[in-house]
């Protein structure tokens, strides 16, 4: 299921979560250094970064309190920092420490 289409908002980022985790992360990275030397993979990079990071942000702010609109920003960016700076780490396998650290971030957004 794509979390997208999950109507409850927890399981949403739970989703979410693991969809992170379960990324080709190498991969992932290897765009990222491409997107260092390629204008237009950089353009694409950034389309994909913003989406991704709206789609998180909407997820979480659908878990806080109303008003809370700046700190569901915060708390996506923090994982996509997070997510981003674990794929440049070359990281080569233990996806634990990974998803331990993004469901902090998911306990913080609601507020357990």
């Amino acid at each position: 299921m794509l979390a997208g289409e999950e109507e409850d908002p927890a399981r949403r980022i739970d989703l979410l979560v693991r969809a992170a985790v379960d990324l080709p992360h190498r991969a992932e990275a290897a765009i990222r250094v491409w997107a260092g030397v390629d204008p237009a993979v950089a353009r694409l990079q950034q389309q994909v970064d913003d989406q991704r990071l709206a789609t998180v942000t909407d997820a979480i702010a659908a878990v806080m309190p109303p008003g809370s609109d700046a700190d569901a920003r915060n708390l996506a960016q923090a994982g996509f920092f997070l997510l981003v700076g674990y794929e440049q780490s070359h990281a080569t396998g233990g996806h634990e420490a990974l998803e331990w650290a993004l469901r902090l971030i998911q306990d913080r957004a609601l507020g357990t």
